[in-house]
């Protein structure tokens, strides 16, 4: 993708051809909130926020929320997602992932009941030659590193997997409890001491919360879903990051 694609949406750029026959039928309906907000850059969503309004992202959020476990599995687990590259169908689900996160994190405590994010990186991964500039391809952990800070950063950049995390404790000698209060703990730490951004940060905890809940089916020991609610109640308090301080400050 070429410097000029950024501000534009995915779908309309000139080389992208969308296939609806090549979409599963239960994401249809949001095709159109994705050809709305797979949106070329960071600062191009922030700007086509802005001037949508809160309506409009109320309804993008409305449609597209409660299908975010759908969207995130044709997204990053579909054949489509391992291909290279990755088909347009694919690619523009992969962009309204992220865009769908930060939608919802617009319209606030609007949607906090039924809040769980969509299980994907923390920046948009199309991983083809169409990618943004900026934005991470997706990445698999790589097995030779099996440190807890490996682990973290992978769940920044991307959806933490069954295979990473039972590898993780099998090589670190860990439960899963164990694990996941030692990764909450790293992501404290490195938020305390500035080896990581807040939004990181949150990113990683998402990961973590996802994963435990919506993959593996099990919860957060008490210590690790505590750093996740500092994280999460910094996406919605005012005062943002000085918020999730304080709360660490609490419990760390």
């Amino acid at each position: 993708m070429t410097q000029s694609a950024t501000g534009k949406r995915y779908a309309d750029l000139p080389d992208v051809q969308i296939s609806e026959s090549r979409i599963p039928a239960a994401l249809l309906p949001v095709l159109g909130v994705a050809k709305e907000w797979a949106i070329v850059g960071d600062d191009a969503l922030e700007r086509a926020i802005r001037k949508a309004g809160k309506e409009k992202v109320r309804s993008a959020v409305e449609i597209a929320w409660p299908l975010r476990f759908e969207i995130a599995r044709f997204a990053y687990e579909s054949k489509g997602a391992k291909a290279v590259p990755v088909p347009d169908e694919v690619a523009i689900y992969q962009m309204l992932a992220w865009s769908l996160n930060r939608l919802q994190t617009e319209i606030g405590s609007e949607t906090r009941p039924n809040k769980s994010p969509v299980p994907m990186p923390g920046k948009c991964p199309v991983s083809n030659h169409r990618q943004p500039p900026g934005m991470a391809h997706l990445k698999r952990w790589p097995k030779e590193s099996m440190s807890i800070e490996a682990l973290v950063q992978a769940g920044i950049s991307a959806p933490l997997s069954e295979e990473a995390v039972a590898e993780a404790c099998a090589r670190l000698n860990l439960s899963r409890p164990d694990l996941f209060d030692a990764y909450a703990r790293e992501v404290a730490d490195g938020f305390k001491k500035e080896r990581y951004a807040w939004r990181a940060c949150d990113s990683a905890m998402n990961a973590l919360f996802s994963f435990a809940y919506a993959v593996s089916g099990s919860s957060l020991p008490d210590f690790a879903f505590r750093v996740y609610t500092a994280f999460d109640e910094g996406e919605y308090r005012e005062g943002g990051e000085l918020v999730t301080r304080d709360l660490l400050a609490a419990i760390t």
